[in-house]
């Protein structure tokens, strides 16, 4: 389903917006009477639902039509990742310009080719699908796993690392920010997130001593077959396997990344071995989405 509503297609309707409906919109928020960065836009998409907003924004204009004007009085949430915006009242002005409803694609043999999947049929492409989830929850898991091990090794390890190392990773971090963003107008963004390339550059030094230690203290050594399993795991997800296992054994970048992430779950292993563990529950959306925002380290 979700790969159909990334093939979707939209078209204006004269109707009352409903739930999932596109909306170009004007909008202007106010902040004490004020204007705020970020808080205005000009004939934006906006998919009725999709959480793009913040709460009460979206469904504040369920029932609109093209032509009408909406004044929506929210607040933002507390953990908002603005500061100065965080539990802050808010008057947000919005005209609908546009409604517009979806219209999804047949699930066929056209539809699967644009996925890479020729010569293939609807049932096979279906249990691809079903083993590429499989194996991206195993992954979810794993990468919430190490998280939860290593914010532990953190809290319990006191470690002292050299400000030069930290001042030459957020410097770093910063070109790579502004090489991926454009050049225009961004040290001034750029200054407004020092602190948080700060806290992660902290915390990656800190680990990579961690994990270091570990690993020589027990003479840990990602193993060939390990490795190669890895690989082949990845390559499932693609059409040609074969193809993908080549690129990252003839990828010297690659292939130690990988390395590196074998050395990660044989660390978090160790350190299971001797901790106290509370199973808890998620749902599939809930975990990919907490998976997504962890790091590598």
């Amino acid at each position: 389903e979700n790969l159909r509503k990334q093939k979707a297609t939209w078209s204006e309707v004269e109707r009352a917006a409903a739930d999932s409906d596109q909306l170009k919109i004007d909008f202007d928020g106010l902040l004490d009477g004020d204007a705020f960065e970020g808080g205005s836009g000009v004939d934006v998409e906006l998919e009725l639902g999709s959480g793009t907003m913040i709460e009460g924004f979206e469904s504040g204009l369920v029932g609109a039509k093209a032509g009408d004007e909406k004044t929506l009085e929210l607040t933002f949430p507390e953990d908002y990742k603005a500061d100065e915006l965080a539990g802050k009242a808010v008057v947000f002005t919005v005209k609908v310009n546009q409604v517009n409803e979806s219209a999804l694609p047949e699930l066929d043999e056209e539809f699967i080719k644009e996925f890479g999947f020729e010569d293939k049929t609807i049932e096979e492409f279906k249990e691809k699908l079903k083993s590429n989830m499989e194996r991206e929850l195993e992954n979810a898991a794993i990468s919430q796993k190490k998280k939860s091990a290593f914010d532990q090794l953190i809290e319990k390890n006191e470690v002292e690392v050299p400000k030069a190392l930290v001042e030459r990773e957020v410097s770093q971090y910063g070109q790579q920010f502004s090489s991926q963003m454009g050049t225009e107008g961004m040290n001034e963004v750029i200054g407004t997130l020092m602190d948080g390339f700060r806290e992660t550059a902290e915390r990656r030094l800190k680990l990579s001593l961690l994990v270091g230690e570990i690993v020589r203290e027990h003479s840990i050594e990602a193993d060939a077959g390990r490795v190669r399993a890895k690989i082949e795991e990845t390559a499932a997800g693609y059409p040609e396997p074969q193809q993908v296992i080549e690129w990252y054994y003839n990828n010297d970048k690659e292939l130690a990344s990988v390395e590196s992430a074998i050395l990660e779950e044989l660390v978090v292993e160790k350190l299971l071995e001797s901790a106290k563990t509370v199973d808890k529950t998620y749902n599939y959306k809930d975990l990919m989405t907490q998976s997504a925002g962890n790091e590598s380290f």
